[in-house]
């Protein structure tokens, strides 16, 4: 795998850790809003702090997050290319 980008997901155990699936396989970029109220940012830092504390060798991992979007916005910003970011 290249790579993995997750938009407006949230990392937590609640869903299985579903939302760290990947990790492994190659580096992970992620994006969020902070008005995110469907899938609130505080999932997806406290997922960023767990993988932080993997022991090495884990893969590289990025994170954008967008002041004022929702979860919809998230995707658009990061799919639609007008946030600017190369995926």
């Amino acid at each position: 795998m290249a790579g993995a980008i997750g938009a407006a997901a949230g990392a937590s155990t609640s869903n299985g850790g579903a939302g760290t699936a990947g990790t492994s396989a190659g580096p992970l970029w992620t994006f969020h809003g902070t008005a995110d109220t469907e899938v609130p940012i505080a999932a997806d830092n406290s997922g960023r702090a767990r993988f932080a504390a993997c022991p090495q060798p884990r893969q590289e991992a990025l994170h954008t997050t967008y002041p004022g979007a929702g979860h919809a916005d998230s995707w658009t910003m990061t799919y639609n290319l007008s946030a600017g970011h190369d995926i």
